[in-house]
């Protein structure tokens, strides 16, 4: 089985033929004769991670019919992904998108504010994709006291750790302009919830933020803003980037460099103890971003994976990065009756030495990440 799964991860490692295709790739590798492993691989192009959870589902549907010699039971799609396409076209087309150009426009009528953080290494003349990652808790008290922020604020957890991201990062940086990309699901039919595709679009995220501000009154902000760009999934990240009139910089992978995503339900380490805080590290991993935060929240914890390029970023400065995060979300939830009138200068981020952390084995990407 060893041997199946390196051949697997080399097969993984396939690159399409955009132009001519097939884009995905699929077999079988005969474990014994009573023991087989199914693979399949599709590039994003055609699928994103709930398009891979519909297959999976229904692969096993099929194997089970097929088992019990029943014939599967398949309804025809109503619509096709092509239909959401002239569907997209059209609201493209049509008079609201006007708008919709002029928010953009008013938004990058100045310099692009993507985050330069201070310990960032001289960047490369071209955008290199090679990265580490880093994995940590924040407890189920900070999970908690972080909910009932979002429940006081009528938020949301996805909306908290897009605070939490954005005020670090202020507080690191002290830019009164702070741009993240967040990933936008355009399943927005619910025709389309048990469809096969890629509906998912990347958008910024800008926030305008002074230290006399406070905390409830940033919380507001960050929250309406996102609301307002989650309304309009479908609007297409290169439409954006033409009406903006951007200069294409090769030492950056595209608009923004940060990117910040949040998961429900997702529990990473059943092992973990309750409240026990831990810090993962992973080698040689694919890195599309400067840094990329992908939370995943269940009932007893928050799990965040930290992704970051490693021409940029070195592991000492993330585990201190890390530290501050923490460090931050605690003061949050200890700030909790204060939120309506702390303002952002009294939070301190002054750490004078890392906490000791017994750090397990690196692990392979298909187990955390």
């Amino acid at each position: 089985e060893t041997t199946a799964e390196t051949y697997i991860k080399e097969k993984a490692k396939h690159i399409f033929d955009l132009e001519n295709g097939p884009l995905m790739s699929l077999g079988f590798v005969k474990i014994s004769e009573e023991k087989n492993i199914f693979y399949y691989n599709l590039h994003h192009i055609i699928s994103d991670g709930l398009s891979m959870h519909i297959l999976s589902k229904n692969l096993i549907s099929f194997y089970h019919d097929y088992v019990r010699e029943d014939t599967p039971q398949v309804q025809p799609l109503r619509i096709q992904y092509k239909d959401y396409v002239a569907w997209q076209q059209a609201e493209i087309e049509s008079k609201k998108s006007n708008e919709y150009h002029t928010m953009w426009k008013e938004l990058f009528k100045e310099e692009i504010p993507r985050v330069r953080l201070p310990f960032e290494n001289k960047r490369p003349e071209k955008f290199t994709n090679i990265g580490n990652g880093i994995q940590f808790n924040l407890g189920k008290k900070c999970r908690d006291g972080l909910q009932q922020i979002s429940n006081t604020q009528e938020g949301s957890m996805y909306i908290t750790m897009i605070f939490l991201v954005k005020l670090l990062f202020h507080k690191y940086v002290g830019n009164k302009k702070i741009m993240v990309g967040s990933s936008f699901s355009t399943r927005t039919h619910s025709e389309l919830a048990d469809q096969i595709g890629f509906y998912i679009n990347n958008l910024p995220l800008i926030t305008d933020i002074e230290e006399t501000q406070t905390l409830e009154n940033l919380y507001k902000a960050i929250k309406s803003h996102t609301f307002e760009i989650s309304s309009i999934p479908w609007y297409p990240l290169e439409l954006l980037i033409d009406q903006i009139s951007y200069k294409y910089d090769p030492s950056y992978s595209g608009l923004f460099n940060v990117l910040v995503e949040y998961h429900e339900d997702q529990v990473h380490d059943k092992n973990a103890k309750e409240n026990s805080a831990f810090i993962k590290y992973f080698d040689n991993m694919p890195c599309q971003f400067d840094l990329s935060f992908e939370f995943h929240e269940h009932a007893k914890d928050i799990v965040c994976n930290i992704l970051y390029n490693t021409s940029l970023f070195e592991k000492r400065h993330l585990e201190l990065f890390v530290s501050r995060f923490r460090n931050i979300a605690d003061q949050l939830t200890d700030f909790m009756e204060q939120f309506p009138q702390k303002q952002l200068h009294e939070l301190q981020l002054d750490i004078e030495e890392l906490p000791t952390f017994t750090p397990k084995k690196a692990i392979s990407l298909e187990e955390n990440f």
